[in-house]
């Protein structure tokens, strides 16, 4: 609702999931479905400029098909899209994105989008990597909710002391223009 009265013009937009469960898009565990409901309905934001990650097919197909289509529609700076900016949570085990603490080697994939399965989920998993995500302009992290509290401790304390070793470090403390947004 807040950003329909800013009236920003989202025909100017081009939207690209950072991460999706492999579930069908009506699923309540799909990020799309949230965001259909949420954000993209509301604002009127045209299929056209939407660019979902389809959970509901083979999950190699479709990381593949989602990086042909960031190569496309975005322009690319050291051999990967840069996107101009890309919204990222924090997991309670330190996961950013689909990048779990026994998927790091999704940090350093040399895809733009890729698939995991991790142990902590039911679910097969397409993520932007690391790489592409690190490419961005900017990263922005909305850290909301006292559950989060202790996770921003963490992750704060983590990249202080120059540990990377878990995916939200790896990513927000390697980030050339990173912000993190805290309501509790």
């Amino acid at each position: 609702p807040e950003l329909a009265r800013r009236r920003l013009d989202f025909t100017r937009f081009k939207i690209f999931f950072v991460d999706e469960r492999c579930v069908l898009p009506d699923s309540p565990d799909s990020n799309y479905r949230w965001a259909r409901e949420l954000f993209l309905e509301p604002l009127k934001i045209g299929s056209g400029r939407v660019f979902r990650l389809r959970g509901e097919d083979c999950p190699v197909t479709a990381a593949g098909d989602a990086s042909k289509a960031a190569a496309a529609n975005v322009p690319p700076a050291d051999g990967l899209p840069r996107f101009d900016c890309v919204v990222l949570g924090i997991g309670p085990d330190m996961h950013t994105a689909s990048i779990f603490p026994d998927t790091m080697g999704l940090l350093d994939s040399p895809k733009i989008y890729d698939v995991c399965h991790t142990k902590s989920s039911k679910f097969w998993r397409i993520t932007l990597t690391g790489r592409a995500i690190l490419n961005a302009r900017a990263i922005l992290a909305p850290v909301l909710g006292k559950s989060k509290a202790p996770v921003l401790e963490r992750l704060e304390a983590s990249v202080a002391a120059g540990d990377f070793s878990t995916p939200a470090a790896a990513v927000f403390g390697r980030a050339k223009n990173c912000s993190v947004f805290a309501g509790f």
